[in-house]
């Protein structure tokens, strides 16, 4: 088992990463908690606090090049205070979508062939006024839109843990015990996670979500997607 903390790229050797993911501060509080680990796989994680999906981008190839990662989870809640503040001022919700679509398709042109999951944010209840985008439908709307034309894996297993339905909710059962008694998962400022929170959210970044089923055209042909031979 291991885990490669949030340093700098000139502070790690080449290696071969299982999985990789980028966050911001509720992957924090996941690795904080001892929740983004997977039994036999080496996890990367590139996670700060406040941090928004364009300011993963510009270092993704240079990642590539040194960790070589079969899989690549995105996991960026909404963060508005960094790259992304100008067009949040400029035109709000609006803006902030754009930016992180053009970051989100910037994701694949940086990995190219690695299998990518686009975790759509837990539902927040910003109680401080502070972070006002984090958890919003829209961006999760985006998510869920712009993956497939990327060719990329949306999932819902962060939404499914921590607020079902996207609804908000300060408690739910601990990871692995889902008729035990709820426990607190939110702390008080609405956003962020706890300790029990954290690993809800850690198994949940790293949860493969199950293909849809092929679909097939009225003469029981399963059609040609692009890419596909």
């Amino acid at each position: 088992m291991a885990a490669l903390a949030a340093v700098p790229l000139t502070a790690c050797q080449p290696t071969h990463m299982d999985v990789l993911v980028y966050g911001d501060s509720l992957t924090v509080n996941a690795q904080t908690a001892n929740g983004l680990t997977l039994p036999g796989k080496l996890v990367g994680v590139r996670a700060k606090s406040g941090k928004a999906l364009c300011d993963w981008v510009p270092g993704m190839a240079a990642d590539r090049a040194v960790y070589h990662p079969k899989t690549v989870v995105i996991a960026l809640t909404g963060n508005i205070i960094t790259c992304v503040a100008n067009d949040w001022r400029l035109h709000g919700a609006a803006g902030a979508i754009a930016n992180y679509e053009r970051a989100l398709r910037a994701v694949r042109v940086a990995y190219p062939a690695e299998k990518v999951i686009v975790v759509g944010p837990p539902a927040s209840h910003d109680l401080t006024g502070r972070i006002p985008f984090v958890g919003n439908p829209q961006l999760s709307a985006m998510y869920r839109r712009i993956a497939p034309q990327i060719h990329a894996t949306y999932s819902t297993a962060a939404d499914d843990a921590l607020t079902p339905g996207h609804i908000f909710t300060w408690t739910r059962p601990p990871l692995g015990c889902p008729t035990c008694r709820p426990v607190t998962v939110r702390t008080s400022d609405g956003v962020h996670l706890t300790g029990a929170g954290g690993k809800l959210y850690g198994a949940a970044l790293l949860t493969v979500p199950t293909p849809p089923a092929p679909t097939r055209t009225s003469n029981g042909v399963h059609p040609t997607l692009p890419g596909q031979p």
